[in-house]
């Protein structure tokens, strides 16, 4: 996490070094009060040289944006992104259905929705899926790894005869 914080403090170093150089065609300046108010609320989103000429752009029209506020929106961000991926249960099914039938599909995709994590912009990681998806990707898994191997000890002891 720390690596990230030192990422992000030199992307703004090299973005504000370049913030004077940005030529007035720069399709940041063509963007609405509401849109460069997208871009500091989701900084995730663009480069750091954007988030810095949106912040430039609003000061200068008169919306000064409080240090404060940028951070609380920030934390705000962060934990939208933490939250699970919606239900997948398509993926469960398919999973349940490529397990049983001892194909290798379903052990991906069970191992996939029980381990799968996604890195925050703050570079906190966290699952991706609920922990009810998680348990049945846990469950894909297993059923996968042991219909596996019973397929394969099946098709030993027939061919060997």
């Amino acid at each position: 996490m720390e690596n990230f914080e030192a990422a992000n403090d030199l992307l703004l170093q090299l973005a504000s070094k370049q913030i004077d150089n940005v030529g007035k065609d720069y399709y940041i300046f063509d963007f609405t009060d509401e849109e460069l108010m997208e871009i500091i609320s989701k900084p995730d989103e663009r480069c750091k040289l954007d988030y810095l000429l949106a912040e430039k752009l609003l000061k200068e029209r008169g919306k000064e944006i409080i240090p404060e506020i940028a951070a609380a929106i920030n934390k705000q961000r962060i934990q939208q992104l933490a939250q699970p991926e919606q239900s997948q249960t398509g993926w469960i099914i398919a999973g349940y259905i490529f397990s049983f039938l001892g194909g290798l599909l379903g052990v991906f995709i069970g191992w996939h929705l029980r381990f799968h994590k996604k890195t925050l912009p703050n570079g906190d990681k966290v699952f991706a899926y609920s922990t009810l998806d998680r348990k049945n990707g846990f469950n894909i898994f297993i059923i996968g790894i042991i219909c596996f191997i019973f397929l394969i000890i099946l098709k030993i002891l027939f061919w060997v005869e």
